[in-house]
């Protein structure tokens, strides 16, 4: 049978561990890989082996498993990596497409001759995939020298002939194809270090990888307005009864442990920013920390909790940008955005005026006035108010923290339309520790970005809301997941979470898929068909067809995932390719 293969997108990242010369010349260093995988239905996946340039590097005999730890000897400024699934039967997939790592070679002597420490590069982009012309914003001003030094140059290479200098800079990929954009450092010693983060560039129908979206809409609205006795008309107040303008805007974003900054669609006056929680390609615990909001943009990075190592894989997290104050829907139900101070003591919330329902309550920190990782909880929600709390890691035992600024938006529950956008507000129960599975009110048309904080506080435990990946147009899955610092028991008693998503109207796109296939399997099959999000879209019954055109309905706010699926002689689906996953 033909295998599925793995998605062609694979992210590598270096470790901060120094270069450490071998007795070849080569330098030994422990890189991170993570990928995407669509199995077959049989034979079984047993593992994943890692090869760098064709040959055997490491390997995970872990079925499931989406990333893996390796040390590898890098001889040359660049080396190629493939990764292969293994089955149960002893066989191996299709190698992946290859991933290009390239790294600048590393001193390990100062100007004065003596040893000197490297310094780390660290990188963030604005996007990490889109159609071309694709403009990204890199930040290199995360990167550190060690010993206190200092940094003197930053160099870019984007991969598409394309360089600048400086910490911060933007560049325009013109042509599509995957690039290895890499950030050159040097310190006051003369040492160097680099980091490497991938960019997918396609020509508009399907792209690997998240990137940052937005939706913006204005819903419809009228002010009730007065004449006084003076003859000058007043607006009536914010909190009266009527329907007022609502601009919101709603997004994703992929970010890691560096800070990355989200930029407004629109400008704000008083912005209030909820975020998360983000979603789960990496198990160890995190949370979302925000800081700099103002009137054009706020940073977002993830945190981990102070017993762990500080670095996070990049997850995919939503956020959510109203102006502080209370709006109406045109159903009749109320919003408020607004801020508090919180502290590490439970204290009462309370809204500007009491809601006719009770509200589905999200909050977010935004500020880091100590950097030690916090996560706050919700209690007591009800139609005048809540109850907030912070809790520090539990090895920590008075749970101790300065004061810090929260957000929260009050969303009174139900489901409709704000402009352009399908969004639904509820509360589910019984959520644990083990993944649960939510309902949405009503299917949406296409998979919706999602929004969730824990409504209650069933015990003192340090805890916060994990997603598992993408939404479906009915329902995610969620989890509340505990941390480690004082044990490593993580059962959560069941908490009420309280939601929030948004779907834009699609839009249809005529799109032109490609794909390779082993001619002498051509008569096994009957056909290929293209599937969005695992269903089928268009088909072609020739065989030797490696190139179909049809028409697609691209998601405005959430990733769809596209496949090539071959099609048995007796009409059975059989193996799909690689996914390739198209975010707006």
């Amino acid at each position: 049978m033909a295998y599925a293969t793995i998605l062609f997108f694979i992210i590598l990242s270096i470790c901060s561990s120094p270069l450490t010369p071998t007795p070849a010349g080569a330098a030994t260093q422990s890189i991170h890989v993570e990928w995407g995988y669509t199995p077959p239905s049989e034979p079984a996946v047993a593992g994943f082996k890692l090869y760098q340039e064709g040959v055997f590097a490491c390997q995970t005999m872990t079925p499931t498993a989406t990333s893996l730890d390796c040390s590898v000897s890098l001889t040359g400024a660049t080396t190629e990596f493939t990764l292969t699934a293994v089955f149960n039967d002893g066989s191996e997939s299709p190698h992946s497409s290859t991933f290009a790592f390239t790294t600048a070679a590393q001193s390990t002597t100062g100007a004065t001759g003596a040893i000197s420490t490297p310094p780390k590069a660290v990188i963030s982009s604005s996007a990490a995939a889109g159609a071309s012309p694709l403009q990204v914003s890199f930040d290199g001003s995360g990167s550190t020298a060690a010993n206190k030094g200092t940094i003197v140059s930053y160099l870019w290479n984007f991969g598409d002939g394309g360089s600048a200098t400086g910490a911060q800079t933007t560049h325009t990929f013109t042509t599509a194809g995957t690039y290895a954009a890499v950030l050159t450092i040097t310190d006051g010693n003369r040492v160097q270090s680099t980091a490497t983060t991938p960019i997918v560039v396609t020509t508009g129908t399907a792209a690997a990888g998240a990137s940052a979206t937005t939706i913006n809409q204005t819903a419809s609205s009228s002010n009730t307005a007065s004449t006084d006795s003076s003859g000058t008309q007043t607006t009536a107040p914010l909190l009266a009864a009527q329907k007022s303008a609502l601009n919101l805007e709603a997004g994703e974003v992929s970010v890691a442990d560096a800070w990355v900054r989200v930029a407004f669609a629109s400008r704000y006056t008083n912005p209030i920013v909820v975020a998360g929680p983000p979603k789960f390609n990496s198990s160890a615990p995190c949370v979302v920390r925000i800081r700099n909001v103002n009137a054009t943009g706020f940073e977002v990075r993830l945190a981990e909790w102070t017993y762990q190592d500080g670095s996070h894989p990049a997850e995919t997290i939503g956020y959510l940008v109203l102006e502080k104050g209370r709006a109406q829907l045109v159903d009749g139900s109320w919003i408020e955005a607004g801020s508090f101070t919180g502290t590490t003591r439970p204290s009462a919330v309370a809204f500007g005026a009491a809601l006719n329902k009770i509200p589905v309550v999200l909050t977010s920190i935004v500020s880091v006035n100590e950097a030690d990782t916090v996560a706050g909880r919700i209690s007591a929600v009800a139609r005048n108010g809540f109850s907030y709390v912070f809790r520090e890691q539990e090895k920590n035992p008075l749970y101790g923290h300065v004061n810090e600024t929260v957000h929260y938006v009050a969303w009174e529950p139900g489901a409709g339309m704000i402009g352009g956008v399908q969004f639904a507000a509820a509360a589910a129960p019984s959520i644990t520790s083990s993944w649960s599975a939510v309902r949405f009110l009503g299917a949406f048309k296409q998979p919706p970005m999602v929004l969730a904080d824990l409504q209650t506080n069933a015990n003192t435990d340090t805890a916060a809301l994990r997603l598992r990946q993408q939404a479906t147009t009915t329902g995610f899955e969620v989890k509340v997941e505990e941390e480690q610092s004082l044990d490593l028991e993580v059962a959560h008693p069941a908490e009420q979470v309280g939601y929030l998503a948004f779907s834009q109207s699609a839009s249809q796109r005529l799109a032109t898929f490609s794909w390779d296939f082993d001619e002498a399997l051509e008569t096994a099959i009957a056909g290929f068909q293209i599937l969005s999000n695992g269903q089928p879209v268009c088909v072609t019954d020739n065989v030797a067809a490696r190139q179909l055109a049809c028409e697609i309905y691209l998601p405005a706010s959430a990733a769809a995932t596209f496949e090539i699926q071959t099609i048995a002689a007796d009409g059975a689906a059989q193996a799909r390719s690689n996914a390739v996953t198209y975010t707006p």
